[in-house]
């Protein structure tokens, strides 16, 4: 009976070695980038905004559109638009995360 519980044991130990080494070598390879830092930066103030209100909102998309200068693309289902949220906390949240400046917050219908 002791056995098994040291097999469990011993499973775990080599599991949580192997864990360890595999965050240690991606973390070398993968880099969090601007882009990275400001849809993060806007998915966390959206979702503080969504929850001083009363109803359900699900986000579906959130994308960081370069080509048009540097704009902000949020999609939720039900559809809301820019007039429902404080968007200008959101693009100061993303201006102070990253280091794009004068983003624009679009919300897409």
């Amino acid at each position: 009976m002791s056995k098994k519980g040291q097999i469990a044991f011993e499973s775990l130990l080599v599991l949580l070695v192997i864990m360890t080494g595999a965050i240690a070598i991606t973390s070398f390879y993968m880099q969090t980038h601007g882009d990275t830092l400001a849809i993060s930066a806007a998915r966390t103030e959206l979702l503080r905004q969504i929850g001083e209100k009363n109803e359900s909102i699900y986000i579906e998309t959130i994308q960081l559109n370069k080509s048009s200068g540097t704009e902000l693309l949020l999609t939720t289902t039900p559809k809301k638009l820019a007039t429902d949220f404080n968007s200008a906390a959101i693009k100061q949240k993303v201006e102070e995360a990253s280091a794009y400046k004068n983003v624009t917050i679009t919300f897409v219908p």
